[in-house]
């Protein structure tokens, strides 16, 4: 929630955290280790309400090769994002550890 509106966004997932600048122009900090699971098929739109989100696959995160969640594991999620700030770029959101049960 709270991104800019309108504006592409995907969501980031990894079993490690980890805490590289990004590069290649973009801002934020990438707050996720390898392996990197980058959900490209559910890419979409913030919307008027600055919102992404999306429906996990706890059988398919989408790292190479595909993991998958089991009880008691911990996974670090964050959103890229497209941003204005003040000129076209690429942000990313603070990360939020999920622990399952």
């Amino acid at each position: 929630s709270q991104l800019p509106t309108n504006q592409l966004g995907l969501f980031l997932a990894s079993a490690q955290p980890d805490f590289s600048p990004m590069h290649q122009g973009g801002q934020g900090t990438l707050c996720l280790g390898t392996p990197l699971g980058i959900y490209r098929s559910q890419a979409a739109s913030s919307g008027a309400g600055g919102v992404l989100e999306l429906l996990l696959d706890l059988t398919h995160i989408p790292t190479t090769p595909f993991s998958a969640v089991a009880p008691g594991d911990t996974w670090y999620f964050q959103a890229w994002h497209r941003d204005w700030n003040p000129a076209p770029t690429s942000n990313l959101t603070a990360a939020t550890a999920v622990q399952f049960r």
